[in-house]
């Protein structure tokens, strides 16, 4: 009986245990409309330039990507790098691949509708932790050469719809927060979180057959305990 009974717990366990899976969503989300463009692309002998945003994170789990609106302002293309760090500054992640627009070739032109581009983080494995401080930044790849206007890419920016739990930033020759802060716009900007989603196992129809058994069985070996006669002998 001991052995049945505690077949039936075994099979209890399985059923009430959780099934953990991954999944990602968006956690913090800035997509307004397009009002106003802030530059990133550094003039030749000049500081690297960084246009950022800060965000607090809305959930706990593993940064995903960010996804940010960005274009060209002419025909004048470069790479961008994209970086991500904590409260403390310190340097999470890096990533200069950018998954551009399905269809896209290249990012939009000037004055075109935001379309996201996709900066992978995933390998980078950055915990987030609800409630605590961002910055994620971007920097170009290439020169501007110098004296010469446009040929720059930027990042869209909003003020028409505000995110109210961080700015936009800009900074030279390393990424400062608190150099050019913009309390009006804010980058168009989507962040994603891998979080670890618990749901309760239901129980297959199988499951509860063997479940209803173990306990048929417990019942019927108490039954017959029950009728079993003892018998005393004495000497």
């Amino acid at each position: 009986m001991k052995h049945i009974l505690l077949s039936v717990i075994t099979a209890l366990s399985f059923m009430t245990a959780g099934s953990a899976s991954a999944a990602t969503l968006v956690d913090q989300s800035n997509t307004g409309t397009f009002d106003n463009g802030i530059s990133f692309v550094t003039a030749a002998n000049s500081q690297t330039r960084y246009v950022g945003q800060s965000f607090v994170a809305g959930v706990t789990g593993s940064l995903s990507s960010i996804e940010a609106a960005l274009y060209r302002q002419t025909d004048f293309e470069s790479g961008v790098v994209a970086t991500f760090y904590n409260s403390s500054l310190n340097l999470l992640g890096t990533t200069s691949v950018a998954s551009l627009p399905s269809g896209a070739a290249a990012f939009p032109a000037f004055g075109a509708s935001p379309i996201y581009s996709l900066f992978d983080f995933a390998s980078s494995n950055i915990s987030i932790e609800i409630g605590s401080l961002y910055f994620f930044a971007f920097r170009s790849t290439g020169l501007k050469p110098i004296n010469q206007g446009g040929n720059f890419t930027n990042a869209l920016a909003s003020s028409g719809n505000k995110y109210t739990q961080g700015n936009a930033f800009q900074s030279f020759g390393s990424v400062m927060p608190t150099q050019t802060v913009y309390s009006d716009l804010d980058l168009l900007f989507r962040s994603n979180v891998t979080t670890a989603d618990v749901t309760a196992a239901v129980p297959e129809p199988a499951t509860w057959a063997l479940f209803l058994l173990g306990f048929g069985a417990i019942g019927y070996s108490m039954r017959r305990r029950n009728r079993t006669v003892t018998k005393a002998s004495f000497a």
